[in-house]
């Protein structure tokens, strides 16, 4: 099956709790390195937010075009994301999450990602009430762009329910 469901509600959300998992050290280190050309800057970040193949696969059509863009960020901004990126850990807004009273599907990749421990998205899910969960296998960063007519059906489909 592409992808399990879980519990009840639609619509789409995420959101930042200060429990939350984190990436492990050399994840998070690999994310934030501006070392090396764009192109090594380019093949590190696509192998972390995408299966191997994917990643691969990603590199040989658009290394270039990402190459580029990694070229463009000054590390002031990365600073600047990284700092977003910690204060969305520390800070959070799970204290407020079980006070949410619209319909949410958190829609996550399951298998190998690892900048955002997919033990979130239970944890995520749990702390909304009536939340739904849908685990795309093996999606990666954008499992929306691998598999867009499942997930179009599937929001259609809860969108229908209201």
């Amino acid at each position: 099956m592409l992808f399990e469901i879980a519990t009840s509600r639609r619509a789409l959300s995420c959101a930042g709790k200060s429990d939350t998992d984190r990436a492990s050290t050399a994840v998070w280190s690999q994310l934030i390195d501006m070392s090396g050309t764009p192109r090594q800057q380019a093949r590190r970040l696509l192998s972390l937010l995408f299966p191997n193949d994917v990643a691969k696969s990603i590199y040989r059509e658009f290394g270039d075009i990402v190459a580029a863009a990694r070229a463009q960020l000054s590390p002031d901004l990365v600073n600047r994301q990284v700092a977003a990126m910690d204060a969305w850990h520390r800070i959070g807004i799970g204290n407020r999450l079980g006070q949410m009273n619209v319909p949410v599907l958190n829609c996550h990749r399951h298998g190998r990602y690892r900048v955002i421990p997919p033990s979130n998205a239970l944890k995520l899910v749990n702390a909304i009430p009536g939340a739904w969960l849908a685990q795309f296998n093996g999606g990666g960063h954008a499992f929306m762009a691998r598999y867009p007519r499942p997930l179009a059906d599937l929001v259609n489909s809860l969108l229908e329910l209201g």
